[in-house]
């Protein structure tokens, strides 16, 4: 498999290069609007509004989705999913899977 990544800057100002390579997440209802915000300002206010929507609203049943495929996230210590913080987030909500 062979990836190209185009750019209009240095590949090391890219999303993808700078990406830490976890999930984010809207912990709950209450959080989707501040998960709007933070990928908004994340994006420079550039973004499609529909589509952060659409990411947002639907970000939970998503990682519903891939537990029940199988995909175990990283958990605390109480065996809960374990949220850190990345990026322009503003609270812990991005999930992470151990590398196999």
């Amino acid at each position: 498999l062979k990836i190209l990544v185009v750019c209009k800057d240095k590949l090391t100002m890219t999303n993808t290069f700078l990406a830490q390579g976890g999930i984010s997440v809207a912990k709950n209802k209450e959080d989707i609007p501040f998960f709007i915000e933070d990928t908004l300002k994340a994006g420079q206010y550039k973004n499609d509004i529909k589509a952060v929507k659409v990411l947002a609203e639907e970000s939970a049943y998503n990682i519903e989705q891939l537990m029940s495929f199988g995909l175990n996230f990283d958990t605390d210590n109480n065996g809960n999913i374990d949220f850190t913080r990345e990026g322009a987030h503003s609270v812990n909500r991005i999930v992470h899977t151990k590398d196999n």
